[in-house]
């Protein structure tokens, strides 16, 4: 978007309102005139390039069909289906639809909107943070609480309580066996 206009006001405030630790990167860009279609495209694929942003928001404000041509230009949109960064496009005023709102992954009908998609709220996010952790700790809580349960049992079992009765067949049996190799060695011997 152009960097002087009401559409970079609106998504600043937008933004800055619902999730004020989101960094805005502005990539000046002319949105009407001969050269507007070829500014969009490039600073498209610039932002794209670049790799590292969650979302693209491509804006202008309202105008004439004139003003808005830019964004139904074939090459620039062919520049937002190649994008690989998701891209909302809010282009004119909610009644002024352009080819670049259809090859969008998303349309906003206006630049606050078009700044809602993009971020969350940031308390509904830390409370959604501090609920999901509680759930994690009262599951750990439990599973703790069963596994210390069956560690006392096992603990209180007969068995744990003589544990000479673990071994004590197996004693017997090897008592046997090595009698027996003693007595295969005898005869060996003789």
């Amino acid at each position: 978007t152009s960097p002087s206009g009401a559409v970079i006001r609106d998504i600043i405030t937008t933004v800055k309102r619902r999730y004020p630790i989101a960094q805005l990167v502005l990539f000046p860009t002319l949105v009407q005139g001969e050269q507007a279609a070829d500014d969009i495209v490039r600073n498209i694929q610039r932002a794209d390039a670049q790799g590292d942003f969650d979302t693209m928001i491509i804006g202008r404000g309202g105008g004439s069909i004139e003003d808005l041509w830019p964004f139904n230009e074939e090459k620039v949109a062919r520049a937002i289906h190649a994008a690989t960064t998701p891209i909302i496009s809010s282009v004119g005023h909610e009644t002024d639809v352009t080819i670049a709102d259809m090859v969008a992954d998303v349309r906003a009908a206006t630049p606050t909107a078009a700044a809602e998609l993009a971020v969350p709220v940031l308390n509904e996010e830390l409370l959604r943070i501090s609920e999901r952790r509680s759930r994690l700790e009262q599951s750990f809580l439990y599973l703790l609480q069963q596994r210390t349960e069956r560690f006392q049992r096992l603990q209180n079992s007969y068995v744990f309580k003589q544990p000479e009765r673990l071994y004590e067949g197996q004693t017997i049996k090897l008592d046997r066996m090595t009698q027996r190799l003693f007595q295969v060695m005898t005869t060996i011997h003789h």
